[in-house]
């Protein structure tokens, strides 16, 4: 028997979360649409041919 949602553990929500995520990631670009991310440089846009166009840069505080 499958366990309930709320008996799961936050291990176990964070991995249904992120797996939720990449699926509509990949759907997304699938789709032909990109999708928005953040990592330490800023704020980008990631198409589906894995190119990344910044529109936020944290360390200059510009957006383009």
């Amino acid at each position: 028997m499958a366990k309930k949602f709320w008996g799961m553990t936050a291990e176990e929500h964070q991995a249904i979360a992120q797996e939720a995520v990449r699926k509509a990631i990949a759907e997304h670009h699938a789709a032909g649409r990109y999708t928005t991310h953040g990592d330490n440089k800023g704020i980008y846009r990631l198409f589906p041919d894995g190119h990344k166009e910044y529109i936020e840069l944290y360390d200059q505080g510009e957006k383009k």
